[in-house]
């Protein structure tokens, strides 16, 4: 059932306009241009497990190349911090931000309840993630309850793939966004719904 404002699988990418690391304006939906592209929704910039998430898909970056995708990291935040979290992470992918959250809200990403937040195994993740200074806590910026989510794009547009994170950990693993777009490279032009969705 498709959420009231959120788009779904078979839906084509909205025209939501972002802001690249050096501040020029892109369309989302030109995102897709040379083959499949993987949008990394982050919670912020210094979320913990956003910088996890990330750093477990640059480490698996040879997949998505040979799978023919295109990365694309999409924060809260200035184009400043995007470009500050690329280049301190070394990553090869495009890192762009979404000031008012529409591209946020038109995939009906949600927003984490207070008590999730607080939840001890949140802390109990943070603190372990806390001894790699790659995903250690960073500046909170933005709305800290923001959840996150992985989409995937044919080169036609057509989102294939939809994972809206439901707690602050909660990011699709890498094999299952790669089959995604092993799909959606093979997919029918026209823009043919198919079976995955969460």
């Amino acid at each position: 059932m498709k959420r009231m404002g959120s788009l779904e699988v078979g839906d084509r990418l909205p025209d939501v306009q972002l802001l690249d690391a050096e501040g020029s304006s892109i369309q989302l939906s030109s995102l897709v241009e040379g083959g499949p592209v993987v949008l990394v929704f982050l919670r912020y910039f210094g979320c913990t497990f956003c910088r996890a998430h990330v750093a477990r898909v640059r480490d698996e970056r040879e997949a998505f190349v040979e799978a023919g995708a295109r990365v694309v990291l999409i924060g809260q935040g200035r184009p400043d911090q995007a470009a500050a979290f690329c280049r301190d992470r070394q990553l090869p992918f495009a890192c762009t931000v979404d000031p008012d959250r529409r591209a946020f809200a038109a995939f009906g990403l949600g927003r984490a309840r207070r008590r999730d937040l607080v939840d001890p195994r949140v802390a109990t993740r943070a603190v372990r993630l806390a001894a790699d200074p790659q995903t250690r806590q960073g500046a909170i910026s933005g709305d800290p309850r923001q959840l996150g989510g992985t989409i995937v794009a044919d080169r036609s547009g057509v989102i294939r793939f939809v994972h809206r994170n439901q707690t602050v950990w909660d990011d699709a693993p890498n094999d299952v966004v790669l089959s995604a777009v092993q799909e959606a490279a093979r997919a029918d032009v026209e823009g043919r719904p198919w079976r995955q969705a969460s």
